[in-house]
């Protein structure tokens, strides 16, 4: 397990029963936290967030797939608020179910870098301030809030950065949809991966979006600096600025509906 998850989040998960993993749904594979499976006695209930920006199609076989292996999946969007009603009724439901001498149960959010957890603990909680902390067996300073009947969340999303070797297909997945900042490989290599993977996945966006249809990276980047203009003072493109642009365009999901992971036939990884 990373160091990071040991030192930053393994003092609170002693004290927690279920765990929220919350994992972009465009890489609801590569976007996992390795490792939970160490945290024996705690449920774990998948949260999909960024459904409005994954491949609606992918996105319910990703689910369906989980759910055959016995997870409790919900699809959110935080920015409209869908799917938090469902969550919520999931996270009651598991919390019912549990046997535990104690009548609390405790809930924490984890997740890799810009999934959404901080936003999604604000939609469960309705940004309600009323909180309860440094109870007996709390680590002191943990600050938690009642969401339901015996039911609290902790107010702290746990934070995991992956080790991945920069040259791997996850580590440009996972910078297409912005949890990593890509400072150990150079933009090209990752935007030529998504122009790779458009090309052999949804060949249509890059004509749709970029008004390009050729096969030829360099001339699609030279392609997308003329027609914005991106270009540096004596005429030369101005290349480093539109393969920002590109990669933006991803994480934010302004080139369309993509899920970078895709199942393989019948369903299986």
């Amino acid at each position: 397990m990373e160091k990071g998850l040991k030192e930053n989040v393994l003092s609170r998960l002693k004290v927690v029963d279920i765990i929220l993993e919350v994992i972009d749904s465009r890489v609801p594979l590569t976007g996992r936290i390795p490792n939970l499976g160490e945290f024996k006695g705690k449920e774990r209930i998948l949260v999909f967030s960024k459904i409005d920006l994954s491949d609606p199609d992918v996105t319910r076989r990703w689910k369906r797939y989980y759910e055959d292996k016995g997870y409790r999946v919900a699809l959110v969007n935080i920015k409209d608020g869908k799917g938090i009603d469902e969550l919520k009724g999931i996270i009651k439901d598991v919390a019912e179910k549990m046997r535990k001498k104690l009548k609390d149960r405790r809930v924490m959010v984890l997740g890799i870098p810009n999934v959404g957890k901080s936003s999604l603990i604000n939609s469960i909680i309705h940004r309600r301030k009323a909180r309860v902390g440094n109870e007996p067996g709390i680590t002191k300073g943990i600050q938690w809030i009642k969401i339901g009947e015996n039911l609290y969340i902790l107010d702290t999303p746990g934070i995991l950065h992956r080790n991945l070797n920069p040259k791997s297909e996850d580590y440009k997945k996972l910078c297409l949809v912005g949890s990593i900042i890509p400072r150990a490989l150079p933009i090209d290599e990752v935007v030529k991966y998504l122009f790779d993977f458009l090309r052999g996945n949804y060949p249509d966006v890059l004509k749709r979006k970029y008004g390009y249809d050729g096969d030829d990276f360099s001339e699609f980047v030279d392609h997308i600096s003329r027609m914005k203009k991106h270009i540096k003072k004596g005429g030369e493109y101005d290349r480093v600025r539109t393969l920002r642009m590109i990669l933006d365009d991803s994480t934010n999901g302004r080139i369309g509906n993509i899920s970078y992971d895709l199942l393989k036939g019948n369903d299986r990884v």
